[in-house]
């Protein structure tokens, strides 16, 4: 019944995939073995997630519903570009960029946090080949007001990530009223 809807030129179809808020995945024996050992001792399970994500896109019948599409996020602890798996061509990734410093951009070498941590994710996902969206948490600040003057860092943000060939960015934050 929800077929024909699909194929509407004016409708567009999106899975949206993202685990859950916890960092526990199954511990099986078979599971473990997906994870490399790098992973594994970063406590990250991004090939394990790209694997599912994978399979899951390769099922999608994208050639007869040129309108669906399959979306995930790089999240809490499969942030990681994925060790030995390429993600799918038509899966877009939106990184979220958690625990990040919002006073300075990405980017800035006067931000140690930024340099050392986040930067060289962005860059890892930006040379993937995946379609890249990045998700940021303004709003998770250790202050008591809603409003910070970060324009600066988000407009510097926002060029870097136009240069790495992101195709969007989305954020959560608070109204300074």
């Amino acid at each position: 019944a929800f077929m024909p809807m699909w194929r509407a030129p004016f409708r567009e179809l999106v899975f949206d995939f993202c685990a859950d808020d916890h960092g526990f995945w199954c511990e099986c024996e078979n599971c473990r073995s997906l994870d490399p050992p790098e992973e594994r001792e970063k406590q990250q399970y991004s090939t394990r997630w790209w694997l599912l994500l994978n399979e899951v896109a390769s099922t999608l019948p994208s050639h007869e519903y040129p309108n669906l599409s399959l979306r995930m996020m790089a999240y809490l602890n499969f942030l990681e570009v994925p060790v030995g798996v390429k993600p799918a061509a038509d899966v877009q990734v939106t990184y979220c960029s958690m625990s990040r410093c919002y006073v300075h951009a990405i980017n800035d070498p006067a931000c140690e946090r930024n340099i050392l941590r986040y930067k060289p994710r962005f860059d890892a996902w930006a040379q993937s080949g995946a379609k890249i969206t990045n998700f940021e948490y303004h709003n998770c600040l250790p202050t008591i007001s809603n409003y910070v003057p970060f324009e600066r860092a988000w407009v510097a943000d926002m060029k870097y990530r136009h240069r790495l060939g992101m195709c969007g960015a989305g954020l959560v934050t608070c109204p300074p009223d």
